[in-house]
């Protein structure tokens, strides 16, 4: 295949796309679980309960979303396990997994310490500020890595596909996005091996 221009948009795979600029992103196992309310569920309604987090210890979060149906969703923001390869991710939810989370929660929300209805393990690509990749390769100006992440990516996904479409069709966007550009996150050795063109 040919394009005059690629964007990789691989979350936890993209450092493998880009192996050569030994970017300084981590891959964090996160778990997520949807409970039934011990108690009170009205609480736990779209209408009564906004999406919402807060820190639970510093540096580290917890959320909640509503119950639309399939119980109220909530995790860990941060916090988890780190690990280099997303094929060494360990899908099993644990018993240590349900109990570090239920231990966070019951005394700030004792009313949603109800049944598990479901739990699945997902991964984070955190970058070390937590803020998102987006910017043309180095040595390469017609390739874009895109990686909205660090587990805050998915609120902003009309964003960030709006910014990669002005990249790849204007060259340019109208957006504010040095915060996202890759310098900060290349080892040194990577950054001598790229030079511009």
């Amino acid at each position: 295949y040919t394009a005059d221009q690629i964007v990789f948009s691989a979350g936890a795979w993209n450092p493998r796309f880009v192996s050569n600029l030994k970017l300084s992103l981590r891959l964090e196992r996160q778990v997520l679980f949807w409970f039934e309310p011990a108690s009170s569920p009205e609480l736990f309604r779209p209408e009564n309960c906004p999406n919402h987090s807060w820190e639970y210890k510093s540096g580290y979060g917890l959320y909640v979303q509503p119950d639309f149906g399939g119980g109220v969703k909530t995790a860990f923001h941060h916090g988890g396990e780190m690990f280099d390869d997303p094929v060494d991710l360990d899908r099993a939810v644990r018993e240590e997994d349900e109990r570090s989370l239920r231990h966070a929660i019951s005394p700030i929300l004792p009313q949603l310490n109800g049944r598990k209805l479901r739990s699945a393990v997902c991964l984070y690509t955190d970058t070390p500020d937590y803020h998102f990749l987006l910017d043309w390769h180095p040595g390469h100006k017609n390739v874009i890595i895109c990686s909205p992440c660090s587990g805050h990516g998915f609120k902003f996904s009309a964003v960030m596909g709006e910014i990669v479409a002005d990249m790849v069709t204007k060259g340019t966007t109208g957006y504010d996005t040095p915060l996202l550009g890759i310098e900060s996150l290349l080892s040194e050795e990577s950054q001598s091996q790229c030079p511009d063109d």
